[in-house]
């Protein structure tokens, strides 16, 4: 498959933002009875505190065929820069500066990563006003059902 087509198919599939390992998991298995990909960005604030190590690792074990994980960095290149090294493939950067956007690409390309721009994702589904209590998969899975992702 081409980059294009991959990128392509990324941008066309619902994303969901999460926060932690556990709304993850909740989404992870409120998803797995569907054929739909899904795109699951990890949110930018809690990247920015809980660092590389523990996005890798969230990553690493929510990520499968049909669900993509991705992490927001934003704009921000310290960021992004950590988490090519530490060996996340799927990011969210988008800066306005041509020039460090093109040295980032380069740079996300030795490493095998892509770089995705938030605002070319066509289905956003913003679950960030949920928090993780117990209203967090009730009000998931009415949006979940709310775009006809799940039944």
């Amino acid at each position: 498959m081409s980059h294009l087509k991959c990128f392509e198919m990324v941008y066309d599939s619902p994303s969901l933002s999460f926060f932690n390992l556990h709304q993850g998991q909740i989404l992870l298995k409120l998803l797995q009875n569907t054929e739909q990909k899904i795109n699951l960005i990890y949110s930018y604030y809690q990247a920015l505190w809980q660092g590389p190590f523990m996005v890798f690792e969230t990553i690493k074990k929510l990520d499968t065929n049909r669900i993509i994980c991705l992490v927001d960095c934003q704009n921000n290149v310290g960021l992004t820069l950590s988490f090519l090294r530490i060996g996340i493939k799927k990011i969210v950067f988008k800066s306005n500066d041509i020039q460090l956007s093109k040295k980032i690409n380069e740079i996300a390309n030795e490493y095998g990563a892509f770089l995705f721009d938030k605002e070319k994702f066509k289905n956003k589904i913003l679950l960030e006003n949920f928090d993780c209590s117990q209203n967090f998969k009730s009000n998931t899975i009415f949006e979940l059902k709310k775009y006809n992702i799940i039944k």
